[in-house]
């Protein structure tokens, strides 16, 4: 059997998806901000006072009126908890890591708190 290639894991749901967020952020060089649809900040990369100011203006990058092309802040939606999570992306790392640390938010949710939590997109 392979080994485990996770390190640092946690059974409590937000300390997970903090130490995901962390670890997605090394691996790319972007930061992350992981809110609920009315900015409350959930999970971090960045450090806590500049994350609170980003999760509060998540809600409203996240309008469809909202150009988001010029700018190295990016937000992707994500279905769960009967409404939806704001995943931020600020820095110019790889456009395939949003995706795929908004894959492991939903894993960490899933495993955590049970399909129940989240909802496919």
């Amino acid at each position: 059997m392979p080994p485990e290639r996770r390190q640092h894991r946690s059974r409590n749901v937000f300390v997970a998806l903090g130490l995901w967020l962390e670890a997605m952020a090394r691996r790319s060089g972007s930061g992350f901000v992981l809110t609920d649809d009315r900015g409350g900040l959930i999970a971090t990369s960045l450090p806590a006072g500049c994350a609170r100011e980003l999760a509060s203006l998540a809600p409203q990058l996240a309008r469809d009126d909202v150009e988001q092309s010029m700018t190295a802040l990016v937000v992707w939606e994500i279905p769960a908890l009967g409404g939806r999570l704001l995943l931020c992306s600020v820095g110019q790392g790889p456009a395939n890591t949003l995706k795929e640390t908004a894959g492991g938010v939903r894993r960490i949710m899933r495993e955590l708190l049970g399909n129940a939590a989240w909802a496919p997109i």
